[in-house]
């Protein structure tokens, strides 16, 4: 239930701040609060390398950019639980049985793809979108 709620809660971000302009500071947001493997960045990708798309060599083309932790070179994000793990710990986790991470990445992938494409559209047939918190 505290998953679904998280990812709910991560879906409405993402739609209300798509061609708004606003950016939405992640949980661990300033310097002190990076865990281990991670720096901080005042301008860092938004296109975060995880598990999932290291493995798909999945190319992102954005060149917005989000303060935040980062994890460090050579480290890609396990979405599971949030560490910075070297790319054989993420080779590990498939081998392992339990490619449930990819395919979960791949479902968050493809539906915030879709999320976006219909907000973009919703936003081009009503100029005045707005998010109420």
């Amino acid at each position: 239930m505290k998953a679904a709620l998280s990812s709910s809660l991560f879906l409405f971000i993402v739609s209300c701040t798509v061609n708004v302009g606003i950016t939405w500071e992640p949980r661990y947001s300033l310097p002190g609060q990076c865990r281990r493997r991670e720096f901080y960045s005042t301008c860092g990708s938004i296109c975060r390398l995880n598990c999932y798309t290291v493995q798909v060599r999945k190319k992102c083309e954005s060149t917005r950019c989000v303060a935040g932790c980062f994890c460090k070179s050579g480290f890609f994000r396990n979405r599971m639980n949030g560490a910075c793990v070297l790319e054989d710990e993420c080779k590990k986790v498939k081998n392992n049985g339990t490619a449930i991470e990819n395919a979960k990445n791949k479902l968050m992938d493809d539906l915030l793809k879709l999320l976006l494409n219909n907000v973009t559209n919703k936003a081009r047939a009503q100029s005045n979108l707005k998010c109420f918190m």
